[in-house]
């Protein structure tokens, strides 16, 4: 005996059996028992390209109906049954919708506990290998629906597998670049920093022998049998006609730069270059050198002059 589909499973027929996206119609129709949320046993499989394009939806909804009906009255406790029917667009293996259903089952069955064998020894006998094929044949389903579920969960978990394993090799990949960059510029930074500081030593020796060089390019080439230039000239016997008298001030200033300057050691020469500009340089060596060379003359009267405040410089002239 028929039943009426329930009304949501023939609603969701009726729309996916014209349904017409840019992926295609729906190609096929798969029913499964559900068990604790999982598929279990595939029950059917209905193809679109086996049946007419004029067929009218509730015609298939009610053969999916009397397929489930029919699994439900099959099982033991007659307690409420899950399906799930998905509908797949095309060839590929992920559904593209899924509807899930319950129904109690209305055929009867031996389960049930209705038994037509007389109350005779024969009928004993035979009641008791109907029991044992009832309960054998429960058996064999429960392994079966146990079977698929398992399958089903076994080949999640080698998807989820095969992907988590191509995550981590990605990673692998990432990390293996990221230590090559890292090295790269390990060795980059190494590199800088040993041409900074062989620049950096260059840079000192210039500068320890810059002035060296540019006092011996100023400095003029001296006479044969004469000092030499950082040593005092020795007095000499003076042929030459007298020179022009030096005002007091004047000789008392080129007295007091001329005893500075004999004072100042090679180091501090060195230091006060490595201060100076190139012209600067060159014109500090100009005046060390002449003074070096000719000593400042001594005023007239053998001894320089104090000096004397504004107001009585004034006064004396």
């Amino acid at each position: 005996m028929q039943t009426t589909p329930d009304q949501r499973l023939l609603e969701w027929v009726r729309k996916f059996r014209v349904d017409l996206t840019p992926a295609g119609t729906i190609t096929r129709l798969e029913l499964y028992h559900s068990i604790e949320g999982q598929l279990g046993e595939r029950l059917a499989t209905f193809e679109m390209a086996d049946r007419d394009d004029d067929e009218d939806p509730d015609d298939l909804a009610q053969e999916i109906w009397d397929v489930t009906e029919e699994d439900a009255a099959t099982r033991p406790t007659g307690q409420v049954e899950r399906y799930v029917i998905q509908a797949f667009r095309g060839d590929t293996r992920e559904p593209d919708e899924q509807k899930a259903f319950t129904t109690r089952g209305k055929l009867v069955t031996a389960l049930t506990g209705n038994s037509s064998e007389p109350p005779t020894e024969l009928g004993m006998r035979l009641q008791g290998m109907r029991q044992s094929n009832d309960l054998h044949a429960l058996v064999v389903r429960m392994c079966e629906a146990s079977a698929g579920s398992m399958a089903v969960q076994l080949e999640r978990e080698r998807q989820e597998n095969n992907r988590l394993r191509g995550v981590a090799l990605e990673a692998e990949q990432l990390k293996q670049s990221m230590l090559d960059r890292q090295l790269d510029r390990e060795l980059a930074r190494s590199d800088a920093q040993q041409s900074q500081q062989l620049m950096m030593m260059l840079a000192q020796t210039v500068m320890q022998f810059a002035p060296l060089v540019l006092q011996r390019l100023l400095t003029p080439q001296p006479t044969p049998g004469a000092a030499m230039p950082l040593a005092p000239m020795p007095p000499q016997p003076s042929t030459a006609p007298a020179a022009p008298a030096v005002h007091p001030i004047i000789a008392m200033r080129d007295g007091a730069i001329g005893k500075l300057l004999e004072t100042m050691t090679q180091e501090q020469v060195s230091q006060l270059l490595g201060v100076f500009t190139p012209e600067q340089t060159q014109q500090f060596l100009g005046v060390y050198t002449s003074f070096r060379e000719h000593p400042p003359a001594p005023p007239p009267g053998g001894k320089a002059p104090a000096a004397q405040p504004p107001g009585d410089r004034n006064h004396a002239n």
